[in-house]
């Protein structure tokens, strides 16, 4: 239950990140299933939690927000972020460019898909 409340927590806070940037079509792409499962299932289903049910709703209210399953060997990108992210002084980074090493893994992710 635990990495399911952090990873609600971060869907949260990439959602209103994107709200105030003022984005209207958005792809949440995650490697928790369980987490995917709860979000688009219509009836609450055990999670009765409020974080759960905030995300559920700004995401209804956006009419062109979608959330995805994609397993973790499929998104080294995410991955990556998620690696570098240990060593960060604050709990948060925005970047406009992405940093070297995932700039990296891009240029790899793209050759390999050419490939």
């Amino acid at each position: 239950m635990f990495t399911f409340g952090v990873e609600l927590w971060g869907i949260l806070d990439g959602i209103f990140i994107l709200l105030n940037r003022g984005h209207k079509k958005v792809k949440i792409q995650t490697n928790n299933l369980e987490v995917v499962r709860a979000l688009t299932m219509e009836e609450n289903v055990n999670f009765d939690i409020t974080l759960l049910r905030r995300v559920k709703r700004v995401l209804f209210s956006e009419d062109q927000w979608v959330i995805k399953y994609v397993p973790r060997e499929c998104n080294l990108i995410a991955d990556q972020l998620a690696k570098i992210s240990l060593s960060w002084q604050t709990s948060l980074q925005i970047f406009e460019f992405p940093p070297i090493v995932v700039a990296m893994t891009i240029q790899q992710d793209k050759a390999f898909r050419v490939s």
